[in-house]
């Protein structure tokens, strides 16, 4: 399972982050390559390699490779000047991005496969839906061949997984199984998807998340959960999940990110953030 690093430690990084409020932060097309535009000119500064990238309405999703001690220069400069181009085209002042970009460490190949489906699957929650290799606003086009990659893109790493092969990377993206999914990873996602609950910030909110989970599955996810969890008795188990089940009737929030690391965990599906609303195409 993941684990932080050091703040900006040299290495993989999956990062995301939201409009303020969950307001949309691309209204254009002018936007979207604006936005790019900074990640080249960042990429370019802080030499920074992009293995992927999906813009949707609001919010974006990077997975970075990044020399040690540069990842939040790197997103500062891509965020702050990237707010300035966005309050000057609609005439607004103050905060455009949710505080500080989440970031997610990548310590190893299952978990990067996971990270790239991802992203590359997020476009499917664009209404009416688009086929993801005509999505112009991911990297996934790229990885395809639909599109040649900008200088700043690179495909080697994540592409090495399927030995180079595009049309079989293009299965394990599109595929309904896709990579086998880590419980680890499922969690860390629907964390940084939900980020605001309250009771992430909570000690032991992870093994509380896990519990969680294991009350709403069934089959072979169950059972790794009972693995994993390793309780010592079948009566310390049940009493875990009936502490859970309490918590849920006063922290409802935490059904919430238990059934999107369910779902993640289960089938991999990487469709975009549990948001309320529908998310437009509008950048399409």
């Amino acid at each position: 399972m993941p684990r932080p690093p050091r703040l900006d430690a040299a290495g993989v990084y999956h990062v995301m982050n939201r409009g303020a409020a969950r307001q949309t932060i691309f209204n254009t097309r002018n936007d979207g390559h604006r936005f790019l535009a900074l990640v080249d000119q960042a990429s370019e500064r802080f030499e920074v390699s992009v293995l992927a990238y999906c813009l949707m309405t609001n919010h974006y999703h990077l997975l970075l490779r990044v020399p040690d001690g540069v990842l939040s220069a790197f997103m500062h400069l891509v965020g702050s000047r990237y707010t300035r181009h966005f309050n000057d085209a609609v005439g607004r002042d103050g905060p455009l991005l949710r505080a500080r970009f989440h970031s997610l460490h990548v310590d190893s190949e299952e978990y990067m496969i996971c990270a790239g489906r991802y992203i590359h699957r997020n476009p499917l929650d664009i209404r009416p839906q688009v086929a993801l290799d005509t999505y112009r606003w991911s990297s996934y086009q790229q990885y395809v061949g639909r599109a040649l990659p900008p200088r700043w893109l690179s495909t080697s790493e994540l592409l090495a997984a399927t030995s180079g092969s595009r049309p079989e990377y293009r299965r394990l993206v599109e595929g309904d199984a896709g990579a086998t999914p880590s419980i680890g990873w499922a969690i860390d996602v629907a964390m940084m998807e939900c980020g605001d609950a309250p009771f992430i910030a909570r000690p032991h909110a992870r093994r509380t998340l896990q519990v969680a989970m294991l009350a709403l599955a069934s089959g072979a996810l169950q059972a790794q959960l009972e693995q994993e969890l390793a309780f010592a008795r079948p009566d310390v188990r049940e009493a875990a999940v009936e502490r859970v089940l309490r918590r849920i009737e006063s922290e409802p929030d935490l059904a919430v990110v238990a059934e999107r690391a369910r779902t993640l965990a289960s089938v991999g599906q990487a469709a975009s953030e549990i948001v309320p609303g529908t998310i437009s195409a509008a950048l399409h």
